[in-house]
């Protein structure tokens, strides 16, 4: 029985001994895991602390970092500039007849005529050598003036178009004139010759000037032959003539005024001379034939017809 006590004890003894050892072991481990903890911490610290002086120093360079990487994909005044590099517009078509904005302010214009110069019969197929003899450029898109090109073509859909490139800067409008195309009234017989083009264009002190027109009798669509007048400012119409006004291949701006014309065969064939400000038709001087290419060149007026050539000095009144 005592024997059996003893070996109890032992027992005992050596269970307390494992058990302090155990102790030991776990206490040892604990204070193993607590110093790689804080070893975590403070790399941790010093990763926020390095991130900080980044950021820091990026802003005081005035781009964080994730504006930086804004820079690199997006400039918003950039994209702003381009996205107005390139306009699109359906110019819209406010009458058939006789238009004004009431945007428009009448001015007091000095009152010009034109004086026949000269009068000579031309051979009709020598235009070449007209334009030859008399230093002058031909109309005839495309063209530049030294601050606009100018391109006439047809859309996908076969409708009239402007596209009209800004030299300096690049900057592109083009004009799709799909409501000037057709007038309402016309013979229906003849509507597939009633299709009306762009004829010319001009830009003075912002304001787009172009002449639409068929090349057909005005008895199978009296509704053509205009000169509109478009502010770039907005691109809208400030201002149409009557029609049957110009379907020449050209026009010139002659002061504060535009002279162009119109005539076609069996019809009457005028020069006219038109307020640039509001459009309207102040004087009509006939010719022989239907005006084609009208040019104003160092004071001189040259006009080309069918079949006559004329020169013309502008008087003021």
């Amino acid at each position: 029985m005592k024997k059996q006590k003893l070996m109890l004890g032992g027992i005992l003894v050596t269970a307390g001994l494992l058990l302090g050892c155990a102790g030991t072991v776990k206490g040892s481990t604990e204070e193993g895991t607590e110093t790689v903890a804080a070893e975590e911490v403070q790399a941790d610290e010093n990763a926020d602390a390095s991130a900080t002086e980044d950021t820091i120093s990026e802003d005081e360079n005035g781009l964080t970092a994730e504006a930086q990487k804004e820079g690199e994909t997006s400039d918003p005044g950039t994209d702003g500039e381009n996205e107005q590099m390139d306009t699109y517009v359906i110019l819209q078509n406010p009458s058939f007849s006789y238009y004004k904005s009431d945007r428009v302010q009448e001015r007091e214009l000095t009152a010009i005529s034109l004086i026949e110069v000269s009068e000579e019969q031309n051979e009709i197929i020598d235009e070449d050598k007209w334009f030859q003899d008399n230093g002058l450029q031909r109309q005839g898109f495309p063209y530049e003036d030294g601050k606009y090109r100018y391109e006439s073509f047809r859309n996908e859909a076969g409708q009239p178009a402007l596209l009209l490139t800004e030299l300096a800067t690049g900057k592109t409008v083009t004009f799709d004139l799909q409501e000037y195309q057709y007038g309402t009234e016309y013979v229906e017989a003849d509507y597939d010759y009633i299709d009306q083009n762009l004829l010319y264009a001009a830009v003075r002190d912002n304001i787009l000037y172009l002449a639409t027109g068929h090349y057909t009798y005005a008895e199978s669509c009296p509704q053509t032959a205009y000169i509109t007048a478009v502010d770039l400012a907005d691109n809208s119409v400030l201002w149409k003539t009557e029609p049957l006004t110009c379907n020449a291949r050209g026009f010139a701006l002659v002061d504060d005024y535009i002279i162009c014309g119109y005539g076609f065969t069996a019809e009457d064939d005028y020069l006219k001379i038109i307020r640039i400000d509001t459009g309207e038709v102040v004087q009509e001087i006939p010719v022989k034939t239907a005006p084609d290419y009208i040019i104003w060149q160092d004071g001189i007026l040259y006009v080309r017809t069918y079949n006559t050539n004329y020169t013309f000095m502008i008087a003021i009144e």
